[in-house]
């Protein structure tokens, strides 16, 4: 799901807004059509939609049932959201 403002950590305060995801896009292709079109794909265009920088982890014990999943500041290493 894009988003255009994943906000801060509540631990540390860490900016957790990455780049637009449509200006990454163009940087690699050199134009608005493919950058358009990639963009799409994950929810964006341009002005809108940024990648965001909390690391996702998925849980589970010992026999493999899933536990909570959380996200994680790349800063503090704590849970951000």
């Amino acid at each position: 799901m894009a988003t255009d403002d994943h906000g801060q950590c509540k631990n540390c305060g860490f900016d957790l807004n990455g780049d637009r995801v449509y200006d990454t896009f163009f940087e690699k292709y050199g134009n608005h059509v493919d950058a358009t079109a990639t963009a799409s794909m994950y929810g964006c265009r341009k002005g809108w939609g940024r990648w965001g920088k909390a690391i996702y982890f998925k849980n589970y014990d010992e026999n493999y049932n899933k536990l909570p999943s959380k996200w994680v500041c790349p800063e503090c290493s704590e849970e951000c959201y």
